[in-house]
């Protein structure tokens, strides 16, 4: 009976390392894990039965618009429930983070698998693919933070500058979302030209909210999803860079795609 609890241990450490090596090489690529969710993962992946689920207004907001789009909302209101709970800053979560996978490793696995754009090209299934990839831009830093090595996050940057790009959409009061979203692209991201035209971005909207101080910028931020141990003084050079853009005269006229931006904010 040992020899058979032994051998069972190791398949799971077998199949766990598959799925982190999957997981890893998938993140960096964007596309859906293609290796079965461990049961172990899954069991992670859930808040306690009955505890309860935090408010979030733009949660809220998101059902109201779109009541028939449930994937990512659901993923979002999982890791929100679970990140207040702590669970996802524990040393015990550490621990597992660093040996048979905590609840950061399937929520990646779902955020990967929902694919918004293969089901139609509409403001709400764009809307859901930025929602989608700002995730995953939001949680890079607190999987690293938890002991994963390496998260590269080049091809979220890419693809979501992308998507803003070529949709040109209006995001009425789930705006929120978007300042979000590209915040945290703006922090991930390493290429000097993706990082300016982020920042443009972000400027581009403080303008259209009227947004004067860059706390108010924060203060939005922070009311759709933060974590002050993970991101405190993440922002200092990013404020620095939105802010001298805000100053310059004629800022929506840089370019054409920042134009459309400022446009849809007046």
């Amino acid at each position: 009976m040992r020899y058979l609890v032994d051998e069972s241990r190791k398949l799971n450490l077998v199949a766990e390392f598959l799925n982190r090596t999957d997981l890893v090489g998938c993140f960096s690529q964007d596309i859906p894990s293609i290796v079965p969710l461990p049961q172990l993962w899954r069991k992670n992946s859930r808040s306690p039965s009955g505890s309860p689920r935090p408010f979030n207004d733009i949660s809220l907001r998101w059902k109201q618009h779109f009541p028939a789009m449930m994937d990512w909302i659901n993923i979002f209101d999982d890791i929100d429930q679970l990140m207040t709970l702590d669970r996802g800053f524990t040393e015990d979560e550490k621990h597992l983070a660093e040996t048979t996978g905590c609840w950061m490793e399937p929520t990646m696995v779902r955020l990967l698998a929902i694919r918004p754009l293969s089901k139609g090209s509409e403001s709400e299934n764009i809307m859901e693919e930025v929602c989608r990839l700002g995730t995953m831009l939001f949680l890079a830093p607190i999987w690293r933070w938890l002991g994963a090595s390496p998260v590269w996050t080049f091809t979220l940057t890419r693809n979501l500058l992308s998507v803003l790009n070529s949709q040109m959409i209006e995001w009425g009061e789930l705006k929120p979302l978007l300042v979000w979203s590209v915040y945290f692209a703006s922090l991930e991201t390493r290429d000097p030209r993706e990082r300016s035209h982020l920042a443009f971005i972000l400027a581009v909207l403080m303008n259209g909210l009227q947004f004067r101080e860059w706390d108010e910028l924060m203060q939005v931020v922070k009311s759709v999803l933060w974590t002050e141990r993970i991101f405190a003084n993440s922002d200092n050079s990013l404020r620095h860079e939105v802010m001298s853009i805000l100053r310059l005269p004629g800022t929506g006229d840089v370019t054409p795609v920042l134009e459309d931006l400022e446009d849809e904010e007046a």
